[in-house]
C-alpha cells in the first residue's frame, strides 16, 4: 500500500537491485547468492507513520558502490579498538552482550566498554513525540571531542529512542 502523500516513494524492486551494483563477478555459493534472494526475506516497509523521518524529509537513495567510496574509516594499527560508552545507567549483562556481539562480528578488534560521558553532560535536546525521544544529531556532533585518537569506532548507546 503506498500513500501518495509521502515525500518517499519504495523503489521499485529492478531499481533496488540496480543499488546493489554488478553481482556478476561473485562466486556461486556466496554473498550473490544472498544478495539475489535478499527480497523473498526483507520485504519493504510500504506505511508510514506520523514521525517517521522520511515522511517529512525528501532523500535520495544511495547504492552500494557509493557507500563503498564514501567510507573512509580505515582500520589500521592506529585506530582499531571499538569503544562502547552507554550514555545511560544500564543493565551490565546488556553491556556485556553488546560486547560480545561486537567482538565476534569485528574480530580481530578490540572492544573496550568504557563510560567517557552521560547523557545529561551532553545535554541535548529532547522531546515527548508519544515517548521520550533524544536528538541523535546533536548526540552526534557532540560525542566528536570525546573519540579517543585509537579508535576505529566510538558507539553511544541509550536505552531511550532518538
Amino acid at each position: 500500500m503506498e500513500d501518495n502523500n509521502f515525500k518517499f516513494k519504495i523503489p521499485k524492486k529492478k531499481e533496488r537491485l540496480n543499488a546493489i551494483g554488478n553481482i556478476d563477478k561473485l562466486p556461486e555459493n556466496s554473498l550473490k547468492i544472498v544478495l539475489e534472494t535478499g527480497e523473498n526475506f526483507h520485504k519493504p516497509m510500504y506505511t508510514q507513520e506520523e514521525g517517521d523521518w522520511l515522511l517529512y524529509n525528501d532523500e535520495e537513495g544511495q547504492t552500494f558502490n557509493q557507500f563503498l567510496k564514501e567510507s573512509k574509516n580505515i582500520i589500521s594499527k592506529e585506530r582499531n579498538i571499538i569503544y562502547i560508552n552507554p550514555l545511560q545507567d544500564m543493565p551490565q549483562e546488556f553491556l556485556d552482550n553488546i560486547s560480545l556481539y561486537c567482538q565476534s562480528f569485528f574480530y580481530p578488534m578490540q572492544v573496550k566498554l568504557i563510560k567517557i560521558v552521560s547523557l545529561e553532560e551532553l545535554n541535548v535536546k529532547k522531546r515527548i513525540h508519544y515517548k521520550l525521544q533524544y536528538h541523535s544529531g546533536q548526540i552526534n556532533s557532540k560525542m566528536i571531542k570525546y573519540i579517543p585518537k585509537d579508535a576505529h569506532y566510538l558507539i553511544s548507546i541509550l536505552l531511550d529512542d532518538l
